[in-house]
C-alpha cells in the first residue's frame, strides 16, 4: 500500500513534469514566431525598391503593379507573423498565471497532508495506550506472567503490537517479549539495569539479563 508521503511526492513530480513540458511547448512557439516575424522583416528590407515610369524607359504600369503587389504580400505576413507572435506571449502569460495558481493550490495541499500526518505520527508516537512502569527484577522467573516471545528482530514497537491486548508487558534480554494480564511478586530496579540494547536495533532498549522493562495498560492514554 503507498503512503500518504509517497502519495504527495508522486503528485510533486506529476505537478512539475506537467509544468515543464507545459512551458517547453509555448516557449518553442514564441521562439518561432519570433525567428519568422525577423526572417520576414529582413526579406522586405532586401527587397529591390519597386520601378517608377520615371527610372529609364523599362518601367511600365504592370511591373510597378507586380512590385506593389510583393511588397503588400511581404507586409500581410510580416503582419500575421506579429499577431501569432503576441498571441502566443499571451498564452505564455496565461500559461504561467494558471500555472502560479496550481502551485499555490498544490503547496496548500501539501501543508495539509503535512499537518494531517504530523498528528498521526504525534498520536502514535505519544498514545500509545501503555505506560513505562519501570525497571522491575523478578523473584522467581518473570515479573510479567503469561507467554513470552523469543525474536532476534524484537523491538520496543514490535513487542507492543503484539500484545495490546493484555494488560502488561516487558521487554529482558535482548531479545525476549513478555506478555500478560497480572505480574508476579518483584522488586524496582534502576532503569539503568534495564538498558540492553535490542538485537536488531541497538538505538532500542530491550530489557536486561534478569530485570525487565515493564509496561503497564493506561485507557487514559487511548485515543
Amino acid at each position: 500500500m503507498i503512503s500518504r508521503s509517497e502519495n504527495l511526492k508522486q503528485s510533486e513530480f506529476l505537478t512539475d513534469k506537467i509544468r515543464d513540458e507545459t512551458f517547453s511547448r509555448l516557449y518553442g512557439r514564441v521562439t518561432q514566431q519570433r525567428h519568422l516575424l525577423v526572417h520576414l522583416h529582413k526579406r522586405r528590407h532586401l527587397q529591390p525598391p519597386c520601378s517608377s515610369p520615371d527610372q529609364g524607359s523599362g518601367g511600365n504600369d504592370a511591373s510597378l503593379d507586380i512590385c506593389q503587389a510583393e511588397k503588400n504580400q511581404y507586409m500581410e505576413r510580416e503582419r500575421e507573423a506579429i499577431a501569432k507572435l503576441h498571441e502566443a506571449e499571451l498564452a505564455h502569460i496565461s500559461c504561467q498565471e494558471g500555472q502560479a495558481a496550481e502551485l499555490e493550490a498544490v503547496n496548500q495541499a501539501n501543508a495539509i497532508c503535512e499537518s494531517q500526518l504530523q498528528a498521526e505520527l504525534t498520536k502514535a508516537t505519544r498514545l500509545t495506550g501503555f505506560k513505562n512502569a519501570s525497571c522491575w527484577n523478578q523473584v522467581s522467573g518473570r515479573y510479567v506472567t503469561g507467554s513470552r516471545i523469543v525474536d532476534n528482530t524484537m523491538i520496543l514497537k514490535k513487542c507492543r503490537d503484539m500484545c495490546w491486548d493484555f494488560r502488561y508487558y516487558g521487554l529482558h534480554d535482548g531479545n525476549t517479549c513478555t506478555y500478560g494480564n497480572s505480574v508476579a511478586p518483584g522488586h524496582r530496579m534502576s532503569e539503568i539495569e534495564c538498558r540492553i540494547p535490542c538485537k536488531s536495533d541497538t538505538r532500542d532498549f530491550c530489557g536486561g539479563k534478569k530485570t525487565e522493562t515493564v509496561f503497564m495498560f493506561d485507557p487514559r492514554l487511548v485515543v
